[in-house]
């Protein structure tokens, strides 16, 4: 037997009002892409699923979106002026989840589940993917991170600098895995692995770690942070000193360099003055050889003519002369 017809639904059906099923497009409003393109909500990794869920659907719910996302919900029919509307944020919806999900999250969904283009058949397969997914997480994917932070070496790396950013990032990347890694492993890493290249800090690093209690046991992650930051700092206030002392050698050279120059037009000047020495004294030279009496017309004393003696000479010839005439 039929269950009763509530009265009021038949006044209803009297006055020729005909029920139709929710859909995905009731109270929806008018798409703005833009709008969504502001909103991040991003999904790393699988083991925060659930969380991300919650946060994507308090966003939709905020612009009246969340049913887009609910394939338990109706789609609009195709004929409904509604429809377009609705095709456009589906497949915009879609597009922002895959924006806002690691590439590799969205191609182990598409490649393993079949290929979506709207919200509700996406996010289905998302769920089918990765619900609970924290409590069937991969043993191989914990065990790889797990040796990334132990296969961590200073050689792989240009500087120290780098080899410690990687290894704060690797260690950083277990407790996604929820993984718990003591914080004194890593550390002990990064003092082997710096030791002989830095050994005056790791000492003192060293030193400040065994004089906690317990380090082995009770060391924590922003204790092993502390003395990665320390590290750095010292590295950083080295280069400092190193850029100093050169630029104060660079700057003694060029002194030197001056020094050196003065020192030589110093000789310059000192070769100029002799030679003007020089040139004065053979002017004074001149000067008296010009004042002497004996001095001949720019002969030197050797060329100097007796006047005497050769008078003499011209009255012996002419003697000479008369006696052969004779």
């Amino acid at each position: 037997m039929s269950e009763p017809i509530n009265p009021n639904m038949a006044l209803l059906l009297d006055a020729g009002i005909v029920f139709r099923a929710r859909t995905q497009a009731d109270g929806m409003p008018k798409y703005d892409s833009n709008r969504m393109k502001l909103l991040r909500v991003q999904l790393k990794t699988p083991l925060y699923f659930d969380e991300w869920c919650k946060d994507v659907s308090r966003v939709l719910k905020h612009w009246n979106l969340d049913a887009l996302i609910n394939k338990d919900i109706l789609r609009p029919d195709e004929n409904t002026p509604e429809f377009v509307n609705w095709e456009e944020a589906s497949k915009g919806i879609f597009k922002w989840l895959c924006d806002n999900m690691d590439a590799q999250l969205v191609d182990f969904v598409q490649n393993g589940y079949g290929r979506s283009v709207y919200a509700d058949e996406f996010m289905a397969r998302v769920k089918l993917c990765f619900y609970d997914y924290d409590h069937r997480c991969d043993m191989n994917e914990m065990i790889r991170a797990l040796s990334r932070v132990t296969h961590c070496k200073r050689h792989t790396f240009d500087d120290a600098e780098s080899f410690i950013r990687e290894l704060i990032n690797r260690f950083w990347h277990t407790k996604l895995y929820k993984l718990e890694m003591p914080a004194f492993l890593p550390l002990s890493i990064l003092f082997e692995q710096l030791k002989h290249e830095m050994p005056e800090i790791i000492a003192r690093m060293v030193q400040k770690v065994y004089n906690m209690p317990y380090p082995a046991q009770y060391l924590t992650s922003d204790d092993f942070l502390e003395v990665c930051y320390d590290i750095q700092d010292y590295i950083e206030s080295s280069e400092g000193d190193e850029n100093s002392e050169l630029a104060t050698a660079n700057s003694g050279n060029e002194d030197n360099d001056s020094e050196v120059g003065d020192e030589e037009d110093e000789e310059d000047d000192d070769d100029e003055d002799d030679d003007e020495d020089e040139d004065d004294d053979e002017e004074d030279d001149d000067e008296e050889e010009e004042s002497d009496p004996d001095y001949v017309g720019g002969n030197e004393p050797d060329d100097i003519v007796d006047s005497g003696s050769e008078s003499e000479d011209l009255e012996q010839e002419a003697q000479d002369l008369m006696d052969l005439s004779s």
